[in-house]
């Protein structure tokens, strides 16, 4: 029974609506990726950052343990020559100042 009216059967277009929020939602995840790719790139390039001040640290490490090393032999060496201290000494630290400049 249609009581004299007409029917509108288009005024609420349910897969237009649906369309519409699923692209809203689409948008929102698209948002969220570029975000997470962004904290990727950082994060990334943070990373690069800290490794290279962490490879530079270990070269200043190397090259102190091999003057700390030469020190020492130079010492060992004085000492002998000295008098003062046996040739084992001089030799453990030569050996020790050859190991660290070698490595």
């Amino acid at each position: 029974m249609t009581c004299g009216r007409r029917r509108r059967s288009g005024f609420f277009d349910w897969k237009a609506i649906e369309k519409y929020r699923s692209s809203v939602i689409g948008e929102s995840l698209a948002q969220h990726n570029l975000k997470d790719a962004r904290d990727l790139v950082v994060l990334a390039t943070g990373n690069a950052y800290l490794q290279s001040i962490a490879g530079a640290a270990r070269v200043e490490t190397a090259q102190a343990q091999v003057e700390t090393a030469k020190a020492l032999y130079d010492k060992a060496a004085a000492q002998q020559q000295a008098g003062v201290a046996p040739a084992i000494d001089t030799l453990r630290a030569q050996v020790e100042y050859q190991t660290r400049r070698n490595s």
